[in-house]
């Protein structure tokens, strides 16, 4: 055999070696390519589905805490509307006339079903129509009262 054909058929040994490793190699290029995406992808749709998990909680959170604010905000009102009509209930039955006022703590002392004990009036109540609604819940209660509690009447 001659040098040249020696030296050709080592090259081509050689160059036969050499696509062998490179497609070996591409081969191991393309599996790690491919494992790292795999793994990428995975990586990536964890955190997808973890920021969708934690976004849904903040999104509850956000509004439990709205809930919660409409209502404090629906009681708040409330409280308001409740505040005027005692303040208007309070200022109606402040001004009424003498006689409808002694009328009133009557029916309400009727509509307490105690039927007798001891009442309790301002000063200036005690002066002006204590008497008269003591007198006339005592009237207005007297047989219940009896049933119920014996001779106790109002004072």
């Amino acid at each position: 055999m001659s040098i040249d054909k020696i030296t050709s058929t080592i090259l081509a040994e050689a160059e036969a070696e050499k696509e062998t490793i490179l497609a070996e190699a591409k081969e191991q290029c393309d599996k790690i390519i491919s494992e790292a995406r795999a793994k990428a992808d995975k990586i990536t749709s964890d955190m997808v589905k973890k920021g969708n998990e934690e976004k849904e909680k903040i999104v509850e959170r956000r509004r439990s805490v709205a809930a919660i604010d409409a209502k404090k905000i629906t009681l708040q009102k409330k409280q308001e509307i409740l505040d005027e009509c005692f303040k208007g209930a309070i200022d109606r039955i402040v001004n009424l006339p003498r006689d409808e006022y002694v009328d009133y703590l009557v029916r309400v002392g009727v509509n307490s079903e105690m039927y007798g004990g001891l009442l309790t009036f301002n000063q200036k109540e005690h002066d002006s129509v204590a008497e008269e609604v003591i007198q006339k819940l005592n009237a207005a209660t007297d047989e219940r009262r009896k049933e119920k509690y014996g001779d106790f009447p109002y004072s």
